[in-house]
């Protein structure tokens, strides 16, 4: 049994890791800029144009989606002008216009627009045209609203959510694999019940706060008009909804493997393995596809390493989890049998986790100039630092198992019965378990900030994101 003084500190490094993790997401989510950048309109921003124009075409860079009110036209005094809906452009999901209404009169127009990215980010900016010839423009741009508290409520559902998908389907593909017995102890039932259980809070808190996020209202509207909310984005709803379902089915699948006699567990375990892991990369190929994977070019080949990069820290942490709570429960049969099985899982997950995260690294960041010079970079390079101190703790504890073939009998410091070495090794996997979450907090953080290579080529004021306002305009000239 763990003493309570074991039971303090692993409390104390679980707020510790919770509040970092939470502190992570809240400044980088401050610090979020556009996902997709406007390449081209027209009219054009800053031009002149002789004739009022009867529509408004924005083209980006990368594919967008608007709902009513997504693009916006006023005039001098900032008074909206009657457009009409906004508009996808047939075969081309990268454009959207807006109709105006004929005969506007001379003088400078503003177009505000707020739309989804192809990632399901909002994007918010805005330009301005002259009809015949520019004119004084007073007043200021409607604040399109500031929700930085939302974005950073969704970054820690999205941790949350990753953190679930560790103690939940990781953390049973990792008993079935080092440790089958152990899915009949109580503690690794409540340690998988603890995991989808935070998953299903991460799914539906996100898709109760995507609406608010995309629309850019504070957290308030969520019940005060909740039926104006609207993701503006029809691959958010599809891969939440398809999320929602296969949540449902693993947690039917999960309570049908735990409710198997272990006579039964061990005789269908392969296949139990099987089912495991498509079941597994089914629900965690809902992250990659939200994400900045999604966005062209070569979205299919990243989408798919972004999965295998998920997948191998999730298992590894799903190890680490079931081991650790293993120790707690039966330490002898777990240094025995399930320690040097974790070994080869956790050295064959590292493996994955570093091949896979130097190629998304080189797609996302491009330049080794804009690791240092962009918020997406700086996060990396502090991701990439905790996976270097989280392999050399790991490689510590790999070497401790290779060098003890069985426990030794006789008290620990701590009261426990068996080697005294077992105390740091016992610490050593908390160490581990806490560098692994803070991981996931900077791969949740990473998903909202725009990525180091578009970031590094995208021209200041150019659009922003819900976390920063819309450029305002104030007494003077266009």
């Amino acid at each position: 049994m763990v003493s309570g003084r074991g039971l303090r500190g692993a409390g104390a490094t679980a707020l510790a890791v919770v509040l970092s993790c939470c502190a992570i997401i809240w400044f980088t989510a401050t610090a979020a800029q556009a996902h997709a950048q406007l390449v081209r309109s027209s009219p054009a921003a800053g031009s002149v144009v002789a004739r009022a124009p009867q529509v408004v075409t924005l083209t980006f860079g990368e594919e967008v989606q608007a709902g009513d009110g997504g693009i916006d036209v006023y005039d001098d005094r900032f008074a909206p002008v009657d457009a009409g809906p906004v508009l996808a452009t047939p075969r081309d999901p990268f454009t959207l216009r807006v109709s105006l209404p004929p005969g506007l009169a001379p003088g400078t127009y503003t177009v505000a627009w707020r739309v989804s990215s192809g990632d399901t980010h909002p994007v918010a900016g805005s330009f301005r045209f002259s009809v015949g010839s520019p004119s004084q423009v007073r007043g200021t741009l409607p604040d399109p609203g500031r929700n930085e508290g939302v974005g950073t409520f969704l970054g820690v559902l999205r941790w949350v959510g990753f953190v679930g998908a560790a103690l939940g389907p990781g953390a049973v593909v990792a008993a079935l694999l080092v440790w089958p017995a152990g899915l009949g102890q109580r503690r690794i039932r409540l340690l998988v019940g603890t995991g989808l259980g935070l998953l299903a809070v991460s799914t539906a808190g996100g898709m109760l706060l995507q609406g608010v996020y995309a629309s850019g209202r504070p957290l308030a509207a969520l019940w005060q008009a909740p039926q104006t909310l609207d993701s503006h984005s029809e691959r958010f709803d599809r891969v939440y909804a398809v999320r929602s379902y296969l949540l449902v089915a693993a947690a039917v699948g999960v309570v049908a493997l735990l409710g198997l006699p272990a006579p039964a567990r061990d005789r269908w375990r392969r296949v139990w393995v099987g089912v495991a892991v498509v079941a597994t990369l089914a629900l965690l190929a809902t992250w990659p596809l939200v994400g900045h994977s999604a966005v062209p070019p070569g979205e299919t080949l990243a989408v798919g390493v972004n999965l295998v990069h998920i997948a191998a820290m999730v298992l590894w942490l799903g190890g680490l989890c079931v081991v650790l709570v293993g120790l707690s429960v039966d330490r002898d049969t777990v240094a025995r049998s399930a320690l040097p099985r974790f070994s080869v899982l956790a050295l064959g997950s590292v493996a994955v986790l570093v091949a896979s995260g130097v190629v998304l690294a080189w797609r996302e960041v491009g330049t080794v100039g804009a690791l240092g010079a962009t918020t997406f970079g700086r996060v990396l390079l502090a991701k990439s630092v905790a996976v270097v101190l989280l392999l050399a703790v790991a490689n510590l504890a790999r070497r401790w198992v290779a060098r003890r073939s069985a426990p030794v009998e006789g008290p620990d410091r701590a009261g426990n019965t068996g080697d005294p070495g077992w105390t740091p090794f016992r610490r050593g996997l908390v160490g581990e378990v806490a560098l692994a979450a803070v991981i996931l907090g900077l791969t949740a953080a990473l998903v909202s900030i725009v990525p180091g290579r578009q970031a590094a080529q995208s021209t200041p004021g150019s659009s922003t994101s819900s976390g920063t306002s819309v450029p305002r305009v104030v007494d003077g000239a266009p």
